[in-house]
C-alpha cells in the first residue's frame, strides 16, 4: 500500500479506537447509574455494550496485525501501531469491569444501601473523567495531555480511602442487609473503579508514547 493510503489506514484505526472507547464510556455510565441510582435498565445495557467493545478490539488487533505484517513501519510508525495495541487492551479492560459493575447493580436490587451511596457517584464521576481524558489523548495526540492523566488519579485514591472507610464503619455498626454482602458488593465496586482508572492512565500514557506533542497526524 501506498504511504498515503498507509497513513490514512492508520488515522481510521485511531477513529475505531475512539469509537471502542465511547463505548467504554458509556458501558461504565450505565453501570453506575444501575449502582447508584438502582437503575437497572441502563445496567442490563452494559453486557450489549462490552461485547461490541470486545468486537471492535478484535478488528483492531487484526487490522493492527495486518500493518505490521504487509507495511514496513518506520519507527514512529511502530510506535503508533503498539500504542493503538496496548491501548485497545486498556480499554478491553475497562469495558469488562463495567460489566462487573453492572453485575453489582444487580446483586444489590432490593438491598438498602447505606446513606454514603452519593460517594460512589463522586468516585465514579472522576473515573469517567479519567477515561474521558485518556480518549481526548488519543483524538489530539498531545503528549503533554496523555501524561497529565496520572496526576488525577490521586483523587481516585482519595474516594477509594474516603469509601473504604467508610464501609469499614459500616461492617462494624453491623449495618447493610443482615448478612453483610451489601458492604462487600461495595468494596467490590471501589476495587473496580480503582482499576479502570489505572487503565485510563495507561492508555492516556500510551497515546503519549505513540505521539509526541510535536507530531500530529
Amino acid at each position: 500500500m501506498t504511504r498515503e493510503f498507509f497513513v490514512q489506514e492508520l488515522n481510521a484505526t485511531r477513529t475505531e479506537l475512539l469509537r471502542m472507547g465511547a463505548l467504554a464510556e458509556k458501558a461504565l455510565s450505565d453501570a453506575l447509574l444501575g449502582i447508584v441510582h438502582s437503575n437497572l435498565e441502563a445496567a442490563g445495557r452494559v453486557k450489549a455494550l462490552e461485547e461490541a467493545i470486545d468486537s471492535s478490539n478484535r478488528t483492531i488487533y487484526d487490522r493492527c496485525l495486518r500493518f505490521i505484517n504487509l507495511q514496513a513501519p518506520v519507527a514512529s510508525d511502530t510506535r503508533y501501531i503498539t500504542g493503538i495495541l496496548e491501548a485497545i487492551v486498556n480499554i478491553e479492560r475497562i469495558g469488562d469491569y463495567a460489566d462487573d459493575l453492572a453485575d453489582v447493580a444487580f446483586a444489590l436490587a432490593g438491598k438498602p444501601l447505606p446513606p454514603f451511596i452519593q460517594d460512589f457517584e463522586v468516585m465514579g464521576s472522576h473515573v469517567q473523567t479519567m477515561v474521558r481524558a485518556a480518549l481526548d489523548t488519543w483524538a489530539t495526540l498531545d503528549r503533554e495531555q496523555g501524561l497529565a492523566v496520572r496526576a488525577m488519579d490521586d483523587r481516585v485514591d482519595a474516594d477509594y480511602q474516603k469509601l473504604f472507610h467508610s464501609l469499614s464503619t459500616l461492617v462494624q455498626q453491623g449495618a447493610g442487609d443482615g448478612n453483610g454482602s451489601v458492604p462487600l458488593y461495595l468494596v467490590l465496586v471501589c476495587r473496580y473503579l480503582e482499576r479502570i482508572a489505572d487503565h485510563a492512565v495507561s492508555a492516556a500514557e500510551q497515546a503519549a508514547y505513540a505521539a509526541p506533542s510535536n507530531t500530529r497526524r
